[in-house]
């Protein structure tokens, strides 16, 4: 059972990546997207990719996978995204994200929401944990 540390810094990590998921939907949607804040979701989500598909050959062992919250991978690695594994899902956003000459597409919307969703339920589930504390 995780120390109430771990849980404060799982808690603090999905709840920066909700955000910035929050923040590039909602820039998405007025139609302005920052490229600084598209590169740093790119960075968040290379961290998932590593998680979700740790023995491919892009999977990291280092700071950004660290960030990453634990649950929310074990989340998405049962899941599909219209017919593609979510890993290959998470990939093709990441390359579109780091793309910064093309809009993101309505398929890349729905995956920013469907990944802000699984974030926002990792952090009520963490802050639980914590409160059970």
């Amino acid at each position: 059972m995780p120390d109430i540390g771990t849980l404060s810094y799982e808690y603090e990590q999905a709840s920066g990546l909700a955000e910035k998921l929050g923040a590039l939907i909602n820039q998405s949607d007025v139609g302005h997207v920052d490229r600084e804040l598209r590169l740093q979701v790119a960075l968040a989500l290379d961290g998932l990719v590593s998680l979700l598909d740790p023995l491919s050959e892009e999977a990291h062992d280092d700071d950004l996978t660290m960030r990453t919250p634990v649950g929310l991978a074990r989340r998405l690695r049962r899941k599909d995204f219209e017919g593609h594994s979510y890993v290959d899902a998470v990939r093709g956003l990441r390359g579109q994200l780091r793309s910064a000459r093309q809009p993101l597409s309505a398929g890349d919307l729905q995956l920013l929401r469907e990944l802000r969703g699984a974030t926002d339920h990792e952090v009520a589930v963490t802050f639980r944990r914590m409160v059970r504390r």
